[in-house]
């Protein structure tokens, strides 16, 4: 929050804007944006929407990338992976984020990602329920397709090593 706040008052600095017209224009009192330039104020994301919209810029949510190298070390059948295999440490809560980032973002279009992501997924189902539960997804996964099963025998090689 704090990074944010700082390049919303650089862009009112750089467009030569005072507090009171940013206020204005934003439809908020002038001790509003004082007390959240200096800190003072914890805004709500409606607030902040309307001093960016004075400012003429959209606020944007944007999905932080997966960690696919994390994965294949962790045994999703994707790449060699490039982690240097003696200062890896396993973290399960980690694990668990980038697999549930990736089947949230996952792109049916780039099919081996897709067939490894599945392949993945599977493995942990079948042999780590616990965990899959933990990640809170259910993505359809295609039983019967055979590339799908010879990845999770590979994935779950990788992952009973770890787990």
């Amino acid at each position: 929050m704090h990074k944010l706040l700082n390049k919303l008052i650089n862009c009112r600095k750089s467009q030569g804007l005072s507090q009171k017209q940013v206020a204005q224009k934003a439809s908020l009192s002038w001790l509003s944006v004082q007390k959240i330039e200096s800190g003072n104020s914890s805004p709500q994301l409606d607030t902040i929407i309307q001093i960016s919209q004075a400012l003429g810029y959209e606020l944007e949510l944007i999905a932080s990338k997966v960690d696919y190298d994390y994965l294949a070390v962790c045994g999703m059948a994707i790449m060699e992976p490039h982690y240097n295999m003696q200062d890896f440490l396993f973290d399960e809560d980690r694990l668990i984020e980038e697999t549930r980032k990736a089947v949230q973002q996952q792109n049916q279009q780039d099919e081996r990602m897709y067939v490894a992501l599945m392949g993945f997924c599977l493995a942990i189902k079948n042999h780590f329920p616990q965990l899959y539960k933990k990640i809170g997804l259910n993505p359809k996964i295609d039983l019967n397709d055979a590339k799908i099963i010879k990845l999770s025998r590979i994935s779950l090689s990788r992952l009973a090593e770890l787990i």
